[in-house]
């Protein structure tokens, strides 16, 4: 066997038993692992986003990818809006976009959360829930958390339950120490 073909040989088989990898790197960043490879790089980022909503409100998410690396590429683009407590995950997918390198595309989106309003009904106390957002392509991810609060239903009016409460507390105290 010539040395061309050895070499060939054994490029394919440490290929096919995972030990040889071409063109391909993985980084770790935080807690995610990024794989890279020499082509197309889709680096998603959340540009802004609504940190805390009332419930009944719209969670706002402004989000970006770019191409950093150095050949066109087209990946899938996945958004994931997911609640905490409530059974709810959003999904909006961006099919088949296709970026040149150091391309940039920006979105928006909005999740309307009234329709978790059934889910906690009309709390009289204060709740607050949180959202987790998720942007992800085939080559890393970016995440970020809003919050979602009740509002009082009638302003001040924990204060006027203490309040009663106490009065309350004070009357049975007397009527029992009688």
């Amino acid at each position: 066997m010539n040395k061309k073909a050895f070499t060939i040989t054994l490029s394919l088989l440490l290929l096919l038993s995972g030990m040889l990898v071409i063109g391909i790197t993985e980084t770790a960043i935080g807690e995610n692992v990024v794989i890279e490879s020499n082509g197309a790089f889709f680096n998603p980022k959340i540009i802004d986003y609504t940190e805390e909503v009332e419930l009944g409100d719209k969670v706002w998410i402004e989000y970006s990818v770019t191409n950093t690396g150095d050949a066109t590429g087209t990946q899938d683009i996945i958004l994931t809006v997911e609640i905490e407590r409530v059974n709810v995950k959003e999904e909006k997918t961006h099919e088949d976009v296709t970026l040149d390198p150091d391309d940039t595309v920006t979105y928006e989106h909005e999740y309307d959360t009234s329709d978790t309003e059934e889910e906690y009904g009309q709390d009289i106390f204060e709740i607050k829930v949180e959202v987790d957002v998720t942007l992800e392509t085939e080559n890393a991810s970016d995440s970020a958390k809003s919050t979602i609060t009740s509002p009082d239903l009638i302003p001040g009016f924990k204060l006027i339950l203490l309040v009663i409460a106490g009065i309350f507390a004070v009357v049975i105290y007397h009527t029992k120490k009688q």
